[in-house]
Parts: structure tokens; sequence; C-alpha cells
């Protein structure tokens, strides 16, 4: 299993034997995209109240 990080410590990327996952994050180091390795994706939003 391999790691990647961005410059704010953010895991960006994971690799094993089944392939990659991605995440993104905003300016804030919110999670806001997860890209399974068939390329299904999970998007979240944010309000000022937190996660929707």
């Amino acid at each position: 299993m391999a790691y990647s990080y961005d410059g704010d410590g953010n895991l960006t990327q994971r690799s094993d034997g089944t392939g990659v996952i991605k995440y993104a994050f905003d300016p804030l180091s919110r999670g806001t995209v997860r890209t399974l390795q068939n390329a299904s994706q999970t998007k979240l939003t944010y309000t000022p109240a937190g996660a929707t």
C-alpha cells in the first residue's frame, strides 16, 4: 500500500493491489471528492454549519 499527501498533510491518494483511490480537498482542508478505483465519486459540499 502506498500513500500520497498534499502540502497541508491531507491524504490525496491511496494505492494498493485493487487500484488507486483519490481524495480532493477545499482550501480549508475539508474533503470534497473521493474517487474510487472504478471512477465513481462521492462529493461533499459544506454550509456554514458543516457538511451536507
